[in-house]
Order: structure tokens, then sequence, then C-alpha cells
């Protein structure tokens, strides 16, 4: 299995598993999705959205060269139909570059947007979002633990239909 091919499957799996949250999310009341509750963004909607703003940034802007055009949703979005709207948006953007991607592509150099920044790997870019995510989303886990409230986990189950689907 390669390098490409894994990170695919990753990328296929998170945005599954993304809708898994927004399900759960949106059957919480308006007021616990937006209490403050001092994690690294305020609400367990902003965590949410500053994930689907980190793939924004990376692929919609760095990774296309137009990082200067990037502004965060992260306290625009309020309600969760918006939310949907630009995780599909977002997801499919993301998921269709990373197909697109082969071994090769991974080794290619990327010039990152902040002054004197060296230029980095794309494949580094790539797991770093895997990453942020997972971080993000085991955040999410433990604020609606602290709600006693069960998170739609992913299992290995959903690896597998992950891999399937290439």
């Amino acid at each position: 299995m390669t390098e490409a091919s894994i990170l695919k499957q990753f990328y296929r799996l998170n945005r599954k598993v993304r809708s898994g949250y927004l399900d759960k999310l949106s059957s919480l009341p308006d007021q616990e999705l937006h209490r403050d509750r001092g994690a690294s963004y305020p609400s367990i909607l902003d965590i949410f959205v500053h994930i689907l703003d980190g793939y924004g940034f990376w692929f919609g802007n760095v990774l296309s060269g137009t990082h200067g055009d990037y502004s965060e949703r992260k306290g625009s979005l309020t309600r969760i139909e918006e939310v949907r709207e630009v995780d599909n948006r977002i997801g499919k953007m993301t998921v269709d570059y990373v197909n697109s991607l082969s071994d090769a592509d991974l080794d290619r150099e990327v010039r990152l947007p902040w002054e004197d920044a060296p230029a980095t790997r794309l494949g580094d870019i790539c797991w770093h979002m895997v990453e942020e995510e997972l971080q993000h989303r085991g955040e999410i886990n433990a604020l609606l633990w602290q709600m006693d409230l069960d998170p739609p986990i992913a299992d290995y189950k959903d690896w597998l239909d992950a891999r399937k689907e290439e």
C-alpha cells in the first residue's frame, strides 16, 4: 500500500465521520452548541468549524497559492445547516484533491505563506490535517462526554469501509 492510497483512505474516512459528528451536534440545543466551554475554541461548534477552516486554509488557499484571500469562518457560522453546507463543499474539495495525488506528488515542495518560512513537503501538509482533525475531534469527544453524551466515534469497521471505496 502506498502513502497516497493510505492518505486517500484517511480523507474519505474523516469526511464520513464528520457527517456523524454533524448529526450529533444537530441534536444539541442551541444553548449547548454555542456554550463557551473554555476549550481550544469557545464552543463545540467553533471547534468543528475550526477543523473546516483548517482544510479551507491549507487546501483552498495555500495549495492553490491564494493564501492572502483566506478568512476564517469560525464565529460566522452559527447554524448546523450552514456548517453542513460548508462541510460538504470542503469535504468534496479535499477528497477530490487528495484523490488526484500520486506518491510523487506528495514529495512536491510547497511554499508556506509566512515570511521566511521554509518550503514543506505536500504530503506533510496532508498528514498535518489528518492529525489536526483527529486532535479536535478528540476534544469534541471529551466535551460531549462531559455532557454525558456518547460521541459518534469511528471504529475499525468504518476504516474498512473507507478502504473498500478505493
